[in-house]
């Protein structure tokens, strides 16, 4: 094993070489069992230097520090119960509501973004360079399509929560912007990652990378929005070897859950995460989309997936994936319902709590993480505890 280091002291990404047989190198480069190359649609020229090329290089990305990172500052809420969550008392003495008002605010999983400190933005803006920085070294595109894969959905997902936890606080991240020479630019728009001399955004790497790359639908559920509608954030980074494990645990959720998939009185609701991949996979809409959703949809998801009913779009949830609702930043610490939490982060817990007791009663996994910790200080030396593996 080899250890390619860089100066920086925010190093957080090592390039293993690892000896693989021979007979394991398909020179097509097609040797994934979660992915395949889609020969139906090209990429534009500007992004075909970043098209998965035949594996020359046997090297693996390690992730480990981003695992830490990450179960410092998620929280998964874990599986849906598929009962719209009901409007939040008010405060005492007013008519507002502060915090998470939708009704899918228990779903999905949450970023600790009120808790962030500039030690800990600064590591992710660190982290994200040291990604882009290894990808302008080597040729990524030699490496094997799961290791491509996994090096994307790392990248964009880093890249979005630093930027929002620059900006925080911040309710809605997709109308978050950025004034670039005197234009407000989205943050899905704006080009900020350079790799091999393309300024690239969070959409190219999903949609002009990512997405015409790789035939199978589940990417979609790789890419974090940081919204209360988006694919969950994970506690774990991916990487080549837990891609089929991650993405099918990703669809899973999202699918049976109310923010991906719901029956209404005229339609089969679906989120619109579906509709921006429809090009790449659902050309035939109802018939591709249904065939997806059938692959994880489960009990009453099923159920409601087999009434003949029209797919339409869901209302999508844009309120920040946080505890608080983008409305202020936290003090103190908090580890399993103690400390200085604001009201409404107390509140959304609370609620949590009583839906994984739904849960239980029910005889099912609740799908959570055992407690919550959140961490005031973040320490960036390598050696960062570690917390649960499986989300």
């Amino acid at each position: 094993m080899i250890r390619v280091k860089k100066s920086s002291k925010f190093l957080f990404f090592i390039l293993l070489v690892t000896k693989i047989p021979a007979y394991a190198q398909d020179q097509s480069g097609l040797i994934s069992p979660v992915v395949t190359q889609n020969i139906n649609l090209q990429t534009t020229s500007s992004f075909d230097v970043f098209s998965p090329k035949p594996r020359t290089d046997m090297r693996r990305l390690d992730y480990q520090l981003w695992d830490d990172v990450l179960q410092n500052i998620v929280i998964n809420f874990g599986l849906s119960t598929r009962i719209r969550a009901t409007r939040p008392q008010q405060s005492t003495g007013t008519r507002v509501a502060y915090g998470h008002t939708s009704p899918y605010r228990l779903e999905g999983s949450r970023v600790a973004f009120g808790f962030l400190n500039d030690n800990y933005r600064d590591v992710l803006t660190h982290y994200r360079e040291d990604l882009t920085s290894i990808a302008n070294q080597m040729d990524i595109t030699r490496l094997s399509k799961d290791e491509q894969l996994a090096f994307w959905f790392n990248l964009h997902n880093v890249a979005l929560i630093e930027k929002i936890s620059r900006a925080y606080p911040e309710d809605e991240p997709s109308t978050l912007s950025f004034d670039i020479n005197g234009s407000e630019i989205l943050l899905d728009d704006f080009k900020f990652i350079e790799i091999r001399g393309r300024n690239l955004s969070l959409k190219n790497i999903r949609e002009d990378i990512v997405y015409p790359n790789w035939s199978d639908s589940r990417v979609i559920y790789g890419f974090f929005r940081g919204d209360i509608g988006s694919p969950r954030m994970l506690r774990l980074a991916y990487t080549a070897n837990n891609l089929e494990y991650r993405l099918n645990g990703n669809a899973n959720e999202f699918v049976n859950s109310l923010r991906g998939f719901h029956e209404s009185s005229r339609a089969r609701k679906v989120s619109k995460i579906y509709d921006e991949a429809k090009r790449f996979y659902f050309q035939n809409w109802d018939l591709d989309l249904e065939e997806h959703l059938r692959k994880y949809a489960e009990g009453e998801t099923l159920k409601e997936l087999s009434v003949s009913k029209p797919f339409e779009l869901d209302r999508y949830e844009t309120k920040i994936a946080d505890l608080s609702g983008g409305r202020r930043r936290a003090s103190g610490a908090y580890i399993d319902g103690g400390g200085n939490l604001p009201p409404e982060t107390a509140r959304l817990l609370s609620e949590v709590r009583q839906k994984r007791d739904i849960l239980r009663r029910r005889g099912g996994s609740t799908g959570l993480n055992s407690g919550y910790v959140i961490i005031e200080d973040i320490y960036t030396d390598p050696g960062l505890p570690t917390g649960s593996s499986i989300d």
